[in-house]
């Protein structure tokens, strides 16, 4: 009998522990945290499972089981593991370095694991400080760097009582996606205290020294700016007058480039901070997100690369702002005509991206030109191709890269200093583009009368601009005007006129 209240001791002690650290914030972080790097992985064309070798509670050595998949009939790779830790930089020898610390015991165990299974763990930070998800394998974390008179990884004894930590630079761990805005506001109103102080959040090129006030004056101007309305004071107070003004929302956002999405964030977050508007941040959130995913979608489908037997050679060397070498190479009687290597634009625009085919650049080639496989470049002895596009389409590209795909005003620099001194050196390069263009003009003129179905015809392109891209009536008008008189050659100025 003895033995059978010791045995219900030790269950009902065990399971009331467990229902304590389950109600603990590190825990509901830590769910979140989860979450957010299933869903990332699963939108990178990933399978996502947990473990097989769970313990009867839920706990494991690592959160996930993970395959990719590689084509198009399912086929995937091997699995390796991930393991998630939501952490934020912790200031190390008197504040000199950003670190993240694990303790050693559990650096071990996954090194062990990883052993006994035969492949490799990621380890996936979700930092909501700096409002990213980081990623690093065990080995090349576990790399020796030096930073001025530290050597990372060090062990560290803790004065606490702790045992040994394990502490990383924060630069071996590197970004891969940003969190979205939706779960960063999940995990802000997660606190560990009470008595946790209001975390307000600085704009691009904001003194840090600067007040609270003068930090919301500077945010509700941002609002102003970009939206052109005035937060709080704004809202409307009924919920369903709240769902129709934050979608009403929807066409300004989308004229705006997705790097100015994290300063209006800030913004937003800094006003609600003063005063709570959790009602409209729910809402306005989850449609900043919205946008932000329908642009940056990526195809996982190899894309068709169109290969041109002809050998091409190189003709000119252009040194970037950035110090990148740019060789421009010409293919004769071809259209296009000139080509420039994928690998070298990506690092000439500031995209940091290593894929072949996705993210960055690469996603922009898809959206809005296409793939070139041109011969007699590549010096490698195992491949005689290389990957490039034509010259006449890089601003095009660019655009739509610093436009949708960039998430950091610094990224945005980068890009636009590019594009800038792209369009002071590539004049020479884009006679192909003026040849069509030549051709264009000497084409017989189109009738120029103007007729009720050229009105009528106007009308529709303008809904179908509503439709997609979800702009008001008055700017789709306009947008159609221009089409049409494109189409038509003709000046229908006098139709815009009318709008106003």
């Amino acid at each position: 009998m003895q033995d059978k209240v010791s045995s219900w001791r030790k269950i009902f002690w065990g399971d009331f522990m467990g229902k304590m650290f389950e109600s603990t914030p590190a825990y509901q972080k830590g769910l979140i945290g989860e979450e957010i790097v299933k869903k990332y992985l699963e939108s990178h064309n990933h399978i996502v499972r947990r473990p097989d070798d769970r313990a009867p509670s839920g706990a494991s050595v690592v959160d996930f089981v993970v395959e990719e998949i590689w084509d198009d009939d399912g086929q995937t790779s091997g699995e390796w593991f991930a393991e998630v830790k939501v952490k934020s930089p912790t200031a190390y020898a008197y504040g000199r370095f950003q670190v993240y610390m694990f303790p050693k015991s559990q650096i071990d165990l996954y090194k062990r694991y990883e052993k006994e299974k035969g492949s490799w763990i990621e380890i996936y930070i979700v930092d909501e400080y700096r409002e990213s998800i980081f990623d690093g394998l065990i080995d090349l974390i576990e790399d020796p760097l030096k930073i001025e008179d530290k050597i990372f990884p060090l062990d560290l004894e803790q004065s606490n009582g702790l045992g040994i930590y394990r502490v990383y630079s924060i630069h071996k761990f590197h970004e891969v996606a940003k969190i979205d805005f939706s779960d960063l506001e999940r995990l802000r109103l997660i606190k560990f205290s009470d008595k946790n102080k209001k975390v307000f959040k600085l704009l691009v090129e904001t003194d840090e020294v600067i007040s609270t006030d003068e930090l919301l004056n500077d945010s509700r101007k941002v609002i102003m700016k970009f939206l052109n309305i005035n937060l709080p004071d704004d809202l409307p107070t009924k919920n369903k007058k709240l769902s129709t003004f934050v979608q009403s929302l929807r066409p300004k956002l989308n004229r705006i480039p997705t790097w100015a999405f994290y300063l209006i964030y800030h913004a937003v977050h800094n006003i609600n901070m003063e005063k709570d508007m959790s009602a409209f941040v729910k809402q306005f959130y989850s449609l900043l997100d919205e946008i932000k995913h329908e642009r940056q979608k990526t195809s996982y489908r190899k894309p068709e690369v169109i290969e041109i037997k002809t050998p091409a050679k190189k003709i000119a060397e252009l040194k970037t702002t950035n110090n990148t070498l740019l060789e421009i190479f010409e293919v004769e009687g071809n259209n296009p005509r000139f080509f420039i290597e994928t690998w070298k634009l990506r690092s000439a625009s500031g995209d940091e991206s290593n894929s072949y085919f996705h993210y960055g650049i690469c996603d922009s080639v898809k959206a809005v030109s296409s793939f070139y496989y041109i011969f007699g470049v590549s010096k490698s002895k195992h491949h005689d191709k290389t990957l490039a596009v034509a010259v006449k389409d890089v601003s095009l590209i660019v655009n739509e890269y610093a436009f949708n795909r960039i998430d950091e005003f610094s990224k945005c620099e980068i890009t636009q200093e590019f594009l800038s001194w792209w369009k002071e050196v590539s004049e020479p390069y884009l006679e192909q583009q003026k040849e069509e263009e030549q051709e264009e003009k000497s084409l017989p003129q189109k009738n120029k009368s103007f007729t009720a179905e050229d009105v009528q015809s106007i009308g529709k392109i303008a809904d179908s601009i509503m439709e997609v891209m979800g702009a008001t009536r008055k700017d789709a008008l306009q947008a159609a005007i221009k089409i049409k008189s494109k189409e038509l050659n003709m000046d229908l100025t006098s139709l815009i006129e009318l709008l106003k």
